[in-house]
């Protein structure tokens, strides 16, 4: 090959490399994917039992829902990745039957439903009872089986269950079961003191006025349909949103799945980033440190950013055991919170660890357990300086038996670490520097007279042999 071929195989060479360089990309940054499904499903579940005809503000209340939830139907055309339902439930039979299975859907989900809701709407005439539970319950067959829908229920009442069922454990089985997420239940002038019986059914907007109810459906609109962010600022030990690098998890607080994991980001300048939530939820936002910190029982406001402030004030805990490898096993730390007696984690010798400020139990499985207790400071170091350990080398050339290995505390205490078995001609076990007796019975022995007691001295670093048999 002359020269200058070779010169044009190395020139298209370095090309195809620019080339592949030029056209590769690195992301500077994985971005966070939301879990909330673009596309939602509303079933209204109104009441048009007996009692909604009822004056209120000089009309009935029929009249007025009717007329407001056509207004609320008619202004959601716009939404192309919504679908709306509606239920009713005692309208087709009179009071007087107290029939309990009055409930029906009227016009099920699918693409552009809004004039045959405002249609069924103008023909509602109120005249039964009131099978809430059953109602609620219904709503299974409502929501079609498929992926990719949030599906969410608006119950619209004026008055209480009356078929003895039980809407609190009806909603909380559907939630858990993910048939729909926490419901909205919107009174119609319910007495204040009846407010707890509907609130357990999901979150509960009681009006008192026809304003009132307005602006609720308003506001549900905004929780379920609204652009809700969040951002969630870790503060330190002076409650400045400083502490980064930390798996959050957004949990459902009443299904207790988690519906949100990521790792804490904060950018160059401080700025602690957004994430895009679902507002209909309630949640238990657990920072993962070590022990963990959880804010219990939030709700975002829907439609706009919301901010929440953990205090997670970290330090670290740094193990320095030289030759702690000699143990032959990769050692790890028991870390327990002071005092008590569940296991936080295991800490690898070899790694550090952040925790939070506080107090620390420490055991360490070497031979003999060595304990240690420490504070945890904010932003600083703590670190725990275990000795090297040395290596006991016995000797038992010829006999076999049973032995053991005692620890001769500074306050002249004999306290057993381990067995062991004459069966090998030599054994080397690692023990941390100190004084120590050992306790040997050869197997053929005729008596426990002939036990064999010897003390040995370990330092650090060193080896020891021991001959059990002078």
């Amino acid at each position: 090959m002359d020269g200058s071929n070779f010169k044009n195989i190395k020139m298209k060479y370095f090309s195809a490399l620019v080339l592949c360089f030029v056209c590769y990309k690195v992301p500077s940054q994985i971005k966070p994917k939301t879990q909330m499904p673009e596309q939602t499903r509303i079933l209204f579940v109104l009441d048009a039992s007996g009692s909604m005809r009822a004056e209120w503000e000089g009309r009935q209340r029929i009249e007025i829902a009717k007329k407001i939830l056509t207004d609320l139907v008619d202004s959601l055309r716009a939404n192309k990745n919504l679908q709306l339902g509606l239920r009713v439930y005692g309208h087709q039979y009179d009071y007087k039957q107290n029939n309990c299975t009055d409930s029906k859907l009227e016009v099920g989900f699918g693409k552009e439903t809004h004039n045959q809701i405002i249609v069924k709407l103008n023909q509602l005439v109120p005249q039964g009872t009131t099978p809430m539970a059953y109602s609620m319950e219904k709503a299974t067959e409502d929501f079609p089986a498929a992926d990719g829908y949030r599906n969410i229920l608006i119950m619209i009442t004026d008055g209480k269950e009356e078929c003895k069922g039980d809407p609190c454990a009806i909603s909380k089985n559907l939630q858990k079961r993910g048939i729909f997420l926490r419901p909205f239940v919107v009174g119609l002038g319910i007495p204040p003191q009846y407010e707890k019986d509907f609130a357990c059914m999901g979150k509960f907007y009681n009006a008192q006025t026809v304003s009132q109810f307005k602006g609720f459906l308003g506001e549900i609109m905004n929780q379920a349909l609204g652009k809700t962010t969040v951002s969630v600022e870790l503060l330190d030990i002076n409650e400045l949103p400083k502490e980064k690098d930390i798996n959050i998890s957004f949990v459902n607080r009443v299904t207790g799945e988690t519906v949100y994991d990521y790792v804490h980001y904060r950018d160059n300048t401080g700025k602690t980033d957004t994430l895009k939530v679902d507002a209909i939820l309630t949640y238990d936002i657990i920072a993962n440190t070590i022990p963990r910190t959880i804010a219990e029982n939030i709700s975002f406001e829907g439609g706009k950013h919301n901010v929440v402030k953990l205090k997670v004030p970290q330090g670290t805990l740094q193990f320095d055991f030289p030759g702690y490898t000699q143990y032959n096993t990769e050692l790890s730390a028991i870390i327990r919170e002071s005092g008590k007696s569940k296991t936080l984690v295991y800490q690898k010798i070899k790694l550090p660890q952040r925790y939070l400020v506080g107090k620390y139990d420490i055991e360490i499985p070497t031979l003999p357990i060595s304990y240690v207790s420490v504070e945890i400071k904010a932003d600083q170091i703590t670190r725990v300086s275990i000795p090297a350990p040395g290596v006991l080398n016995i000797n038992n050339p010829r006999l076999l038996g049973f032995g053991s290995i005692y620890h001769i505390t500074p306050e002249n205490e004999h306290l057993w670490i381990m067995n062991f078995e004459g069966k090998e001609a030599k054994q080397n076990i690692t023990l941390q520097p100190g004084t120590y007796k050992v306790v040997f019975r050869a197997e053929d022995a005729y008596g426990s007279e002939y036990t064999i007691v010897k003390k040995v001295k370990i330092e650090s670093g060193t080896s020891v042999t021991l001959n059990l048999i002078n």
